[in-house]
């Protein structure tokens, strides 16, 4: 016998509660995955949104992700990254581009005190970059790449032929000195060369959230840097560089109809002068779908949660002794009156209101601003 409140097991009656949800990582795997026709839409018709939905549940296994997923702040900007980079069409697959953590200041409503949320932000790489600069149809080559203090190296800003002589020392190489960046268009002329010291990069890198070496908690303690800056400093090196150069490149959309600048300016909005947080506005996007896609919130379906056992036990009634309490009940009833079957009372009538099953725990889903 089993009613709303619990389920029988072997002529016992168990009572039930609801399970605890589960685990953020599951729930943000099932969001991305069931995600995937909003992917479909904001991606170049030439991409698959299956891959791109793989190369994105990779990218969540780093263990960097794993505090980014507890929070709601948190899963939230995992999947506003991940339809950027569809938008931008990117796989976050760390060659095109990556998800990258980084910590942001939060002001709590109830408590006034200021929080440190764990977020993450999409952040294209120096090949997506350069494949996106090819796409516009006017760029033959880019040449971006890092010197050190061996090599031989001269720049010459004004020139009809190439306006970079590099020549890598084959053994010791010594320290980095900074990094270049020019191309080639299909006309054969040249782009203006870009040139930025180490000292010019490290300034770019203390404008990171995430990648700054001057900075210090509440209690002046150094704050070591995290993210790419500290695990990829010359493929970061390289991107800034390549970056600035860019901004002297045809600027028209690609064939995947995206705008060249305009998506180096959403990369430099992962980028601030100061370390205090502050909210950032949905970047805009030209392509009429994509921006439709990214007004919205993410929303995940919702599923009732499976019920568990609580290990309470409660005796279940046998045949005669519910057959007999039937008996009684009705003979205690008199023109349409219950009675106490023992002392003949009128009973007066209870009302009893129903509880319902408990609900399922709902899953519910979840950019560093100066121009480089």
């Amino acid at each position: 016998m089993t009613d709303q409140n619990g389920t029988a097991q072997g002529g016992q009656l168990v009572k039930s509660k609801p399970a605890p949800p589960p685990p953020p990582k599951t729930r943000v795997s099932s969001a991305i995955t069931n995600m995937e026709s909003k992917f479909a839409d904001a991606l170049p018709q030439h991409m698959g949104a299956q891959t791109f939905v793989r190369y994105a549940l990779l990218a969540l296994d780093k263990p960097t992700m794993a505090p980014v997923m507890k929070t709601e702040v948190g899963r939230q900007s995992v999947y506003s990254a991940c339809l950027h980079a569809a938008a931008d069409g990117l796989m976050l697959d760390g060659r095109d581009s990556a998800l990258v953590p980084f910590k942001s200041k939060v002001k709590d409503p109830v408590t006034g005190r200021d929080e440190w949320i764990d977020q993450v932000q999409y952040m294209p790489m120096v090949h997506g970059i350069m494949k996106k600069a090819r796409n516009s149809g006017e760029i033959g080559s880019i040449f971006c790449q890092l010197v050190y203090e061996n090599d031989i190296f001269k720049m010459t800003l004004v020139t009809e032929g190439p306006p970079i002589t590099h020549e890598p020392a084959l053994a010791d190489r010594g320290e980095i000195i900074g990094a270049y960046s020019c191309c080639r268009f299909h006309d054969g002329t040249w782009s203006q060369p870009e040139w930025m010291n180490k000292e010019d990069i490290i300034k770019i890198q203390n404008r990171s959230k995430s990648g700054a070496t001057n900075k210090t908690d509440r209690n002046g303690k150094p704050i070591p840097p995290r993210g790419p800056w500290a695990t990829d400093w010359p493929e970061m090196a390289r991107k800034t560089v390549l970056k600035r150069a860019a901004k002297y490149w045809p600027s028209s959309s690609d064939k995947d109809g995206v705008d060249l600048r305009a998506m180096l300016d959403r990369d430099n909005d992962q980028y601030a002068i100061d370390a205090e947080a502050t909210e950032v506005a949905n970047p805009q996007i030209k392509k009429s779908a994509a921006a439709a896609i990214l007004s919205a919130p993410v929303e995940e379906s919702e599923e009732e949660a499976p019920v568990e056992a609580s290990g309470e036990v409660i005796e279940e009634p046998t045949v005669q002794q519910m057959d007999a309490a039937n008996e009684a009940a009705a003979a205690a009833v008199t023109d349409g009156v219950a009675h106490d079957p023992q002392t003949g009372e009128v009973i007066e009538a209870e009302v009893v209101t129903q509880g319902g099953q408990p609900n399922g725990q709902q899953a519910e889903p979840e950019m560093e601003d100066a121009r480089i």
